[in-house]
């Protein structure tokens, strides 16, 4: 919801071509995690997994904060979790 509302008042974080764009913070981000996880992962294989995790993890949250539905917020962070540790530890 913060980010969401940083977006609204920062319009440059939408552009994706914007050095500070959410999308460039959130790759750096990830890349740097698995990174740090796994140094030798090639950069071939940590473009991908950044691509699987991005797409995977925001595209649920966006998901989830547009239309909860009667999921908990416990419950779908333990259910997004269990996606995506078994993926990062592989």
């Amino acid at each position: 919801t913060v980010l969401r509302r940083m977006a609204e008042d920062m319009p440059q974080l939408r552009l994706a071509q914007h050095p500070a764009s959410l999308d460039n913070l959130t790759r750096g981000s990830v890349g740097h995690y698995l990174r740090h996880r796994d140094p030798t992962l090639t950069p071939a294989e940590l473009n991908r997994k950044v691509f699987f995790l991005e797409k995977i993890v925001l595209g649920c949250i966006r998901s989830y904060l547009d239309d909860a539905r009667d999921i908990s917020r416990k419950a779908f962070i333990r259910d997004l979790t269990g996606f995506c540790v078994p993926y990062v530890e592989h």
